[in-house]
């Protein structure tokens, strides 16, 4: 039987925020890894940036062949915790999936979803509570608060805004 056709997709279970160590030492060793990113926007320091995270928090994927290659380097390897199982053996991921998780564009995802409720901490609108509607622009949001008995639609600093809830 050929080697490369016995190779199939895993899945691993890594420390906490870990994913991109255990990437990186797997990759060091000679295995093929795939870990889905996804870009987030984060508030730091009063900016919003932008930061590449796990699209599966604490899992990637890895792919090998358990009747011939050395797993037990994985399950040792820095950042990994352990192989996800199914009974004694690594549960397996078809390729097809793994397929479709790559030919995907990495996505990016705002601090807030559209109807997300929202805290204005600066700036004239200080302390008033609205709905976060739409980015606008790479700093800006649009928003809706509650204003002189009406609803508006205001712009502002996606900085000065943070989580109602």
């Amino acid at each position: 039987m050929n080697h490369a056709a016995a190779k199939v997709w895993h899945v691993v279970h890594c420390k906490p925020r870990q994913e991109f160590r255990a990437l990186d030492n797997l990759e060091a060793q000679g295995f093929e890894v795939f870990l889905p990113r996804v870009l987030i926007e984060r508030k730091r320091r009063n900016r919003i940036v932008t930061v590449e995270e796990a699209l599966f928090p604490r899992y990637l994927f890895v792919r090998f062949d358990p009747a011939a290659d050395p797993w037990h380097l994985i399950r040792n390897t820095l950042g990994v915790s352990s192989l996800v199982r199914v009974g004694m053996q690594p549960a397996c991921v078809p390729d097809s999936i793994i397929s479709d998780l790559q030919g995907l564009a990495t996505p990016v995802i705002g601090r807030f979803q559209p109807g997300d409720r929202i805290l204005v901490s600066e700036g004239p609108f200080v302390g008033f509570e609205g709905v976060y509607m739409e980015a606008d622009g790479k700093r800006r949001a649009m928003i809706l608060i509650e204003f002189l008995n009406k609803s508006q639609r205001i712009r502002v600093d996606a900085a000065i805004l943070s989580s109602a809830s």
